[in-house]
């Protein structure tokens, strides 16, 4: 999984698709204006996708939910079924947690 998340930079230019559009065209709305004032070179390391984040990510979401399933749960509220239906719709057949 950690694999397949870094390959986001290869296929996706983050910049682009982000700042080449007005702001609130694909996402980015007032709240993240603080964003736009970066310079590209100082937004660089908030939009890669490198596996260490994503990592310290889980590993947070372990220590304060127990489990990323129970964060799910908890702090979004959602269901199993509903976990089930977007992961469907998300990954490939055959992919894990």
């Amino acid at each position: 999984m950690l694999e397949d998340f870094a390959l986001t930079d290869q296929v996706a230019d983050l910049e682009r698709v982000l700042f080449a559009h007005p702001a609130g065209s694909v996402g980015l709305g007032e709240e993240q204006s603080y964003l736009r004032a970066l310079t590209p070179e100082a937004r660089a390391p908030l939009l890669k996708a490198a596996p260490e984040y994503l990592e310290a990510a889980f590993d947070q979401l372990r220590k304060d939910y127990g489990s990323i399933r129970d964060y799910l749960r908890q702090e979004l509220q959602l269901t199993d079924d509903r976990v089930a239906r977007i992961r469907a719709h998300l990954l490939e057949d055959g992919a894990r947690e």
